[in-house]
């Protein structure tokens, strides 16, 4: 019964249900997700950098620090069937409502859509999907954007226990009123995750390359990434994560606002989640985050806390 299991595997990790999820999804539940999901969860997000002003003084165009904040409200569904031993289908549906304020007061509406098959082939099981993720800006309809995707995955054992994963995705973006910043994404990555039997505890490694081609140069970039989750079982009802991240993004364009260089970022992230089963069939989670942002353009260095908290009921 070998394809059933990973059929499972790949039905249980092809969606993260939110933020606060993909911090505290708690491993040993994952092969006996329920056939409809309903979740919910709030972020808060506090920044402060030099990036959340502008460069301001005219006399010296000296950057000055700024901070900026945006609270998230969101709401969720999630269906998923298999269709035999060797497939199945999951839909996912998104509504999320973003409020900015201080630097950026204005507010955002978006909507995001998934579908997704999941088949095996060989020794190889495969998720193939579709998304489409449109945002309105503040209160004129006719200020949005939108997001279209592909994507696939492969996943194999190699190893008990060990499983060896390779997705490919690609992107369009589109931003009424604002066609500079409009372009086309590709990624590619790399993940092995490791879940031994009988322990309380798992780890996904992963590594991948990105570059996104946009209509201004400004807005083009290389971006290189590696990534570590762990995950540890307290209890059969307490699940406890923690991820670290770096990225490097490599800008194409110049800045020809202040210093004339290229742009080069480096990011550090760190996560702490945990979840907590209420009964079967209810889940709360929570997550608090930290994001550092170095830039060899000062204006573009910025710290950044996070704080989540979610809901997720079955059916």
């Amino acid at each position: 019964m070998r394809v059933r299991s990973v059929v499972s595997l790949l039905m249980a990790n092809a969606i993260l249900f939110s933020p606060v999820d993909a911090a505290a999804q708690p491993i040993a539940s994952q092969s006996q997700q329920p056939p409809l999901t309903f979740h919910g969860y709030a972020v808060l997000n506090h920044a402060d950098g030099i990036s959340l002003d502008t460069i301001a003084d005219n006399v010296t165009q000296t950057p000055k620090r700024g901070e900026d904040w945006y609270a998230d409200l969101a709401a969720g569904a999630q269906f998923q069937k298999r269709l035999g031993v060797s497939s199945g289908i999951l839909f996912v549906y998104d509504i999320t409502y973003r409020e900015y304020n201080i630097n950026h007061d204005y507010n955002q509406l978006s909507n995001k859509v998934t579908l997704e098959t999941i088949f095996v082939a060989g020794p190889f099981g495969h998720t193939v999907g579709i998304y489409a993720d449109v945002a309105h800006l503040g209160d004129d309809i006719s200020h949005y954007s939108d997001t279209y995707g592909f994507n696939w995955n492969i996943t194999k054992p190699i190893a008990k226990q060990t499983d060896l994963s390779l997705a490919l995705s690609t992107w369009n973006m589109d931003y009424i009123n604002a066609t500079s910043t409009d372009g086309i994404g590709g990624k590619a990555a790399a993940s092995l995750s490791y879940r031994p039997k009988e322990r309380p505890y798992s780890f996904v490694l992963k590594a991948d390359y990105s570059h996104f081609e946009a209509e201004a140069a400004t807005y083009c970039y290389d971006l290189v990434g590696a990534s570590l989750a762990v995950n540890y079982l307290l209890s059969p009802k307490d699940n406890l994560s923690f991820s670290l991240s770096g990225r490097h993004f490599d800008y194409e364009g110049f800045d020809t606002i202040q210093t004339g260089l290229r742009r080069d970022d480096d990011i550090l992230a760190a996560s702490l989640g945990y979840r907590r089963m209420l009964g079967n069939k209810v889940s709360v989670n929570a997550a608090i985050s930290y994001q550092q942002t170095n830039s060899n353009i000062q204006r573009f260095d910025y710290d950044s806390h996070r704080v989540s908290l979610g809901i997720r009921k079955n059916f």
